[in-house]
């Protein structure tokens, strides 16, 4: 979940996500650098709002408490299955990078769902540089806004020669505008955000509106086989400002109301620069 920054083996978006990296799974290339402690999890949504943050260290993280009071947040229904496979492609001029994301539920509550995510990437070409990449997030909207996250990620170089992994991490530190509702979904429904993001040592900013606006219901099957139910389409527009620079573009994001989280994303910058894609590989549906 976008910006036409150069596609690197550090590349990732603000609020990371294998929807942008997307929304949530929208997808930033941009480089999102060390928390130096561990993001707690979001347990009790009450309590966490009542607190309004978490301390990490020295310094004091707030989640906006509008996330765990808003109608727009608590109304929607809880993610419906165990596990996600997940490819990207990113593409910016002659780089390519292939990724495959697995997304494992850890946490489910009334407002945030806690995942574990695990991924490999590659690029194509010559310098046949890989990385893994392990953590956790705390999503909500049904994995359509990632709210905080902790990865740690380990890049290998052309012949195998490794680097020391390092930590990334971010977490949405302001939501000044939440204007329309998603959920129920439904053909017609319209919500627009406008949030921070806060990552980095330095705690470097990323402010972003987007706005999400369902417009059509498809059976499943035709966005990705074996899949049950329905596909809600939902359009949506981003413009983020990091320091001096402003990236906007467009995104289409594939919502399977069987499984309560986005399956597929396309997402392109303004004046055709870096295109991200995102596809089903597989999924384990929830037991009932």
């Amino acid at each position: 979940m976008t910006p036409a920054r150069p596609v690197s083996a550090d590349s990732s978006h603000p609020v990371r996500g294998p929807f942008w990296r997307g929304v949530m799974l929208a997808s930033s290339v941009a480089a999102a650098a060390a928390f130096p402690g561990a993001v707690p999890a979001v347990a009790d949504p009450v309590q966490l709002a009542q607190s309004s943050g978490a301390t990490d260290g020295a310094r004091t993280r707030k989640l906006p408490p509008v996330i765990f009071v808003s109608r727009v947040f608590r109304d929607v229904p809880p993610a419906a299955f165990e596990q996600l496979t997940l490819q990207t492609r990113t593409v910016d001029g002659d780089a390519e990078l292939t990724e495959k994301t697995v997304l494992t539920v850890l946490e489910r509550g009334p407002v945030v769902t806690r995942i574990e995510e695990r991924s490999t990437a590659a690029f194509a070409g010559e310098s046949g540089t890989q990385s893994r990449t392990e953590g956790t997030a705390s999503y909500v909207l049904g994995g359509l806004l990632l709210i905080e996250g902790l990865w740690t990620v380990t890049e290998a170089g052309e012949g195998g020669d490794g680097a020391e992994p390092r930590e990334e991490g971010a977490v949405i530190a302001g939501m000044n505008r939440v204007a329309g509702a998603l959920f129920p979904l439904k053909v017609g429904n319209r919500l627009e955000l406008r949030y921070e993001v806060r990552s980095g040592e330095g705690g470097d900013t990323t402010k972003s509106d987007r706005t999400f606006q369902v417009v059509r219901k498809v059976p499943a099957e035709s966005i990705a086989k074996g899949l049950p139910g329905h596909i809600f389409v939902i359009e949506g527009t981003y413009n983020e400002t990091v320091g001096s620079e402003r990236y906007r573009g467009r995104e289409t994001i594939y919502y399977s109301q069987a499984l309560g989280w986005p399956v597929g994303a396309k997402r392109a910058d303004e004046g055709g620069g870096t295109v991200f894609e995102t596809t089903l590989a597989g999924f384990k549906a929830r037991a009932q």
